[in-house]
């Protein structure tokens, strides 16, 4: 792409562009090369610039076309305003549905193609003056003298006769007489092909900010029945708008789709404030509109299907609009509730005269908004103070404000209504209950999104006829539908392909890891998909972890994106259920016996609903060898890198250990599961051996028993508790000598026959930057701040790096520091020989603790 920040990329483009375009293009990168001091600007400034363009080129209010904006100002207008008239003109711009003929004959309208009629019968040419009508005919060439054909008058040969002085000097269009037009309600005359018809909408919305008030504004809009004439068993329910500016009423594509109207479309110009585009819609009669309460009922016209009728629900009338006004109050239950799932479809014009009749009217003070009641129903006009609240000039997304009846906003509560309530406790005095501690405030509360979760899981986390736990893919309510990115995950398998066959050892790992995901019936053979079905391929790579080399993870790549969207996107990731890392260590240093657990491939053991297994598919070898062609799988479990295996997992091992028939037994193994475990590893302590054993057989046991969930890996600073298990249980603890043990259990180093607490640092020698400094830093891993005084001293010298502002995270620091880092770096191997006790009851943890940190004090610079 450096190419393209080069004169030789960009300028191919430029030729490309128009004339007048590639001229700005040169003033404004002239100007950009001055101001930054650089030979040619980048393709990003290029981007901008057309950018910059499009959206002046294509901006409406900007489009100075004869007879689609601001018509043109005549001589002698000019003359007015420059004799100092403060006359002003003021063009308002409506919304016009033309069903006419395919003859054009009329310049004015030649960029509208459907709008074909003569030029005598315009009226936007008629109602100009002389001098307008000669510049218009100039303009475009057409002859001053028949105002017909484009040729000069000289050469003219047509006889003409003014119809109204009967002269033979001038046609009709050009006599000094105002033109009166033959019909009243402003249509076109007779065009070429005889009936011409023009639908106009005059309904105005003005958006943003025009006054004092910013609350909300009501507007004609009623609830209705709707049906075709004589099939009552068929009807749509949706709010209609009452808009005496428009002479045609028009429905919305909705609407002819509900009732199956398939009538032949018919081409049309809309304009609007925004322009003129050509539209097609549908044409429908034999429809009645209906009140809600049966009393009155209309035959609609001839419906013209148009979708940019205003869709703003948030001037649909309420009751509670009406509650508000004391000179509405009597008409409120009048009024139906607002429908939030009811569409406005309907645009209801003057052709339904009667639809606008108003029986009854309530009036209030001037400011105030007004009550009609129409055929249909009541409707409320004007602005109003819904739900007590304005709507402010900024919002703060960071508060939110509660209203008195509980519900929350971003707005501001209206100042107006406030609500005194006093509550007498028999047990405290008035004003002593009013912070009352529960055993829920110090629990996060749980999200919308949580709740949902939680709901979804404890209606459909059931067992199968084996016994194994099954959830659903906690699916977002309101989602997008994936597409079909088998293709994405075919390149990423055949990229797999190449790196198994260059290496054998990680071929081999990968395909035995496979291997036991299919023995163990963890996947299964995708089924065909069905049309329409949706369904998401999931690419797949593996990781090694650092302390263990020979042992491969495949993980299945749930935040690949494909079309912006990925699988963890729609997903509900659910509450954080992990226990709290230190608090799982306290308890493992709380007593003499320490214990470890882990349970085996944990993601795995919590099956999926068939429904959702077509989101899990993937691309793998047949016969689990690289060099045979791909075939399409699908996982049957929860998946490691999926955002809500972690929570479901979570879920199902409590559930395991604590839905048991004998409730009444609140046992250790529950507390053990729900308390002592972070994730997949389980650790806690014991007064004695014989507790230990207990505690971890019975767990064992009951995850066997209640959810085919295995427990194993079982560790101990007790080689007799290690003894009551069978070797496949312990790891390789029994084949090596017990006091060299090292074990490693969320992240800490536990030296198994000593007891202790050890520590490693890494060799790798990290540049001397900022993000050098802060990586050795966090190299070593102490939860617990056993090491916080040696840490410390490294901290103060990135205290001291992140003065230098100027320098960058990958910048080399000043020399001034190198010394101190190196010698702070250095003293970090002598924590490998570091080992502190386990055990709080060791009395002399502390004294060993301040004895084993005194040789760090120098070199971490502490006092």
């Amino acid at each position: 792409m450096a190419y393209y920040d080069s004169s030789s990329g960009i300028n191919p483009i430029v030729c490309k562009l128009l004339v007048f375009i590639q001229n700005k293009w040169t003033d404004y990168a002239c100007r950009y090369q001055t101001e930054h001091n650089v030979t040619y600007p980048k393709f990003s400034v290029f981007e901008r610039f057309i950018q910059e363009m499009s959206s002046r080129m294509n901006n409406p209010s900007f489009n100075y076309t004869d007879g689609t904006a601001v018509p043109s100002v005549s001589k002698e207008q000019r003359r007015t305003a420059s004799t100092g008239s403060r006359n002003a003109y003021v063009f308002s711009k409506k919304t016009e549905v033309n069903n006419v003929p395919t003859a054009f004959l009329c310049p004015l309208h030649d960029s509208a193609r459907e709008v074909k009629h003569l030029l005598s019968g315009c009226h936007l040419f008629l109602s100009k003056s002389k001098d307008e009508k000669r510049e218009i005919l100039l303009k475009h060439g057409v002859c001053f003298k028949c105002c017909k054909d484009k040729h000069l008058a000289k050469d003219c040969t047509e006889k003409v006769i003014c119809t109204v002085c009967k002269g033979s000097s001038h046609c009709t269009m050009f006599h000094d007489d105002k033109y009166q037009p033959r019909q009243s309600h402003g249509e076109e005359r007779t065009s070429i092909r005889g009936d011409n018809r023009k639908i106009n909408s005059k309904c105005t919305q003005l958006c943003g900010e025009t006054g004092p008030f910013v609350g909300k504004s009501c507007a004609k809009t009623v609830l209705v029945n709707i049906y075709k004439d004589g099939q009552l068993n068929n009807v749509l329910r949706a709010y209609a708008i009452i808009d005496e500016q428009s002479n045609r009423t028009l429905a919305k594509s909705e609407f002819f789709d509900y009732f199956g109207d398939h009538s032949t479309e018919t081409g049309y110009v809309l304009s609007s404030c925004a322009g003129e585009i050509q539209v097609t819609g549908r044409q429908g009669s034999g429809y009645v509109m209906e009140s809600l309460d049966k009393e009155y009922s209309l035959k609609l016209p001839l419906i013209t299907e148009c979708n940019h009728i205003p869709n703003v629900k948030q001037e649909i009338p309420t009751p509670e609009v009406a509650r508000h006004y004391s000179h509405m109050q009597d008409i409120a239950h009048l009024i139906p509730e607002y429908e939030n799932d009811t569409p406005i479809l309907l645009l209801v014009g003057r052709d339904l005269i009667s639809a606008h009749h108003v029986l009854e009217q309530r009036t209030g003070h001037e400011r105030e908004p007004y009550a009609q009641k129409l055929k249909f129903g009541w409707v409320v006009v004007g602005e109003s103070c819904l739900g007590l609240v304005h709507k402010p000039t900024v919002i703060t997304v960071s508060k939110t404000v509660v209203l008195p009846n509980g519900r929350p906003t971003l707005m501001d509560p209206c100042p107006n209504y406030f609500k005194a309530q006093f509550e007498k406790s028999d047990k405290l005095p008035i004003g002593m209950d009013i912070f009352q501690r529960t055993k829920f405030d110090d629990i996060p509360g749980y999200s919308q999104q949580d709740k949902e979760f939680m709901r979804v899981m404890e209606g459909e986390f059931i067992k199968d006829e084996y016994g194994n736990w099954s959830a659903p893919l906690p699916l977002k309510k309101e989602r997008p539908t994936l597409s079909n990115n088998m293709d994405q995950a075919r390149h990423r398998a055949e990229n797999l392909r190449k790196s198994l066959l260059k290496n054998p050892t990680k071929r081999e790992q990968f395909c035995a890891f496979m291997q036991n995901i299919f023995d163990k019936e963890h996947a299964e053979v995708a089924p065909e998909l069905q049309d329409g079905e949706e369904a998401w391929y999931l690419p797949i790579f593996g990781v090694y972890h650092p302390q263990k080399p020979n042992k491969i993870r495949v993980v299945f790549d749930l935040a690949a994106k494909f079309n912006g969207h990925s699988l963890n996107n729609i997903l509900m990731t659910g509450p954080d259920l992990i226990n709290n890392l230190v608090g799982v260590l306290m308890k493992f240093r709380k007593e003499r016996i320490a214990i470890m657990a882990d349970v085996e491939q944990m993601f795995f053991n919590f099956y999926v609903h068939k429904r959702d297994r077509n989101f899990l598919r993937f691309l793998w070898f047949q016969d689990n060898d690289p060099t045979q062609p791909l075939r399409e799988f699908r996982m049957c479990v929860h998946v490691f890198g999926n955002s809500s295996s972690p929570c479901i997992a979570t879920l199902g091992l409590r559930k395991s250990a604590c839905d048991h028939i004998d409730s009444s037994a609140c046992d250790e193994v529950c507390c053990f599961v729900k308390e002592s475990f972070y994730v997949d590893d389980g650790l806690t302590s014991v007064s004695d051996e014989g507790h230990a054993v207990q505690l971890l057989r019975d767990t064992q046991a009951r995850l066997r028993q209640n959810g085919n969930i295995h427990l194993h890996k079982f560790s101990s600073n007790s080689v007799d508790v290690l003894k009551q298990f069978p070797k496949e249980d312990t790891s390789e603890i029994c084949d090596m000598d017990f006091d060299d043990v090292v074990h490693r259990s969320l992240g800490l180093r536990w030296k198994v026959g000593c007891d202790t607490f050890t520590f490693s640092v890494s060799d790798e020698v990290k540049p001397f930057t900022k993000r050098g400094v802060l990586s050795t830093i966090h190299s070593v891993f102490d939860p617990l701040g056993f090491v916080a005084p040696v840490i410390l001293g490294g901290r103060l010298l990135m205290r001291n790096v992140l003065s230098s502002k100027d320098l960058d995270w990958d910048d080399p620091l000043p020399p001034d520091l190198n010394s101190d880092w190196k010698k702070w770096r250095s003293s970090l191997k002598d924590l490998e020989q570091l080992e502190i006790s386990r055990c709080y009851s060791n009395s002399s943890l502390e004294k060993a603790i301040r004895r084993e940190l005194h040789v760090f004090s120098d070199a971490s610079r502490m006092p």
